[in-house]
């Protein structure tokens, strides 16, 4: 009967894949181990190739070969001409470059499974330096580096800028993004803007507080001597009293939390 087809599996058919476009189901293979279907598709190149699904959805395959052969014969031509011709091998510009296309197309690249594993993939037109260079221009000073505005998104023109550290350091995959009074914000800047400790921040989102509150309530000063109910003790009196060890109490002191919430058995709503 062909290849195994489960029907709940996603149909690829039509959808396009960094170069590939997915024609249909390869049925010519006939024996899968995995039983996964791999697929027929078109090539931007003009060749077919057979993929198999996971390789597609998972980004991990994007072209039928013809990227990485043009990525390293657009790096030897930039290699003899511009690094002897015109000397940029030394320029931060062409250093950037260089590292780019490594880190996207060559697996043997420490980098390349954060990127072209992932399937970050270089634009055509940036696989020759010279190229790359009247897009971005020179860096405004060596502060600056190459950076995607939208980090999960491919190195092009439209995507890319040269960026400070913090810049890049609040644009990375795992930057927090918080909704705040209708707008997204990363989280630690906006707490930095708000004038309140990034990492109380973080504490009370990972304790379940509302992202408003952790954001907007004040911290507690630190107190020596917390009064409850009438009495005030150190928080080494109240922890032999309580039996919570004190630096549990002055740890919910610094989250802001209130003195009732600091001396029992407090646990985030």
């Amino acid at each position: 009967m062909g290849i195994y087809i489960n029907d709940k599996k996603l149909d690829l058919t039509g959808r396009t894949f960094g170069r590939l476009t997915v024609i249909e189901v390869d049925t010519s293979i006939t024996k899968l181990k995995s039983r996964q279907r791999r697929w027929l598709c078109n090539c931007e190149c003009g060749e077919t190739t057979t993929v198999a699904g996971s390789a597609l959805k998972n980004n991990q395959t994007r072209s039928c070969g013809c990227l990485r052969k043009e990525a390293s014969a657009a790096m030897g031509r930039a290699s003899r001409t511009w690094s002897l011709k015109h000397g940029e091998s030394k320029s931060p510009e062409y250093r950037s470059w260089n590292a780019m296309v490594n880190r996207c197309l060559r697996k043997g690249n420490p980098a390349y499974k954060f990127y072209g594993a992932l399937g970050v993939l270089v634009c055509s037109r940036w696989l020759t330096f010279e190229k790359f260079l009247t897009d971005m221009g020179r860096r405004p000073n060596l502060a600056y580096s190459l950076d995607r505005i939208n980090p999960r998104g491919d190195y092009t023109k439209e995507n890319c800028r040269w960026a400070t550290r913090e810049q890049q350091a609040n644009n990375k995959r795992n930057t927090i993004l918080v909704s705040y009074k209708g707008e997204t914000y990363p989280l630690r800047p906006l707490a930095r803007s708000l004038g309140i400790a990034p990492d109380m921040v973080d504490d009370r989102i990972n304790a379940g507080w509302p992202v408003e509150e952790a954001l907007t309530r004040p911290a507690k000063v630190w107190k020596l001597y917390i009064t409850y109910k009438g009495e005030a003790k150190s928080i080494i009196e109240w922890s032999k009293v309580t039996g919570i060890h004190n630096n549990t109490i002055r740890e919910r002191l610094k989250r802001g939390l209130s003195p009732e919430e600091c001396l029992n058995n407090w646990k985030p709503s």
